[in-house]
């Protein structure tokens, strides 16, 4: 699973993955994303999109295998290779589906007075899903990086949320990003959280191998 990758330490560390899942378990997982009934709209401080938490009770029996602790198991492992760090095994997964005027704001997940809660999450991957994307309907994955004193957030990069590519990213009071304004379509995710074993962020000026400039 997600075997290639693109990791880059600029402006914070993250990386990419051109195929994060096989082809048909792709296909399976985006047509189970369009019939389950379980959407909500949520709005927070930062976001607005239909989600829900994927729960073992919730699952048909297509996909139940796509979430087996197998499979979840070699995604942690992965990311602790990649990062080298040790995640804790409480993992939780929410679907996202962003459609017209969805969108989020330029924000970091980085609580400093959360670090070190049973919640807080330290490392997150993100799996798209969809029929197609194109430039016209929005919807990028947009990196920023902050400039000193009290300068607006500079775009360092961005990324298109294509079928089957994944991004993933380390929080820490760096990580600033957003989701682009969806101006028609749908973008489908899969987001995961992960946390690091004693519950610390990251240093945004680690290096682990993997991450290049």
């Amino acid at each position: 699973m997600f075997d290639r990758i693109d990791a880059k330490a600029d402006p914070f560390l993250h990386f990419t993955c051109p195929e994060f899942y096989t082809p048909d378990a792709a296909a399976v997982l985006l047509d189970w994303l369009k019939t389950t009934p379980q959407w909500k709209v949520r709005r927070t401080e930062y976001w607005e999109a239909n989600a829900f938490f994927v729960t073992a009770s919730g699952l048909s029996l297509q996909v139940q295998g796509l979430f087996s602790a197998q499979l979840i198991g070699a995604v942690k492992r992965r990311l602790e290779s990649v990062y080298e760090v040790k995640l804790s095994p409480n993992i939780f997964i929410e679907a996202y589906r962003h459609e017209d005027g969805h969108q989020t704001v330029v924000h970091t997940d980085h609580r400093p007075e959360a670090v070190g809660e049973a919640d807080y999450l330290t490392h997150r991957v993100i799996t798209y899903l969809n029929d197609g994307w194109d430039e016209s309907m929005g919807g990028r994955l947009r990196m920023f990086r902050q400039p000193a004193g009290d300068a607006e957030p500079v775009l360092a990069r961005q990324y298109a949320p294509l079928h089957n590519t994944a991004a993933s990213l380390a929080v820490s009071e760096r990580s600033l990003h957003q989701v682009e304004r969806m101006d028609h379509g749908r973008r489908y995710s899969l987001v995961w959280s992960f946390r690091t074993e004693d519950g610390r962020t990251q240093s945004p000026d680690a290096r682990p191998n993997a991450f290049t400039s």
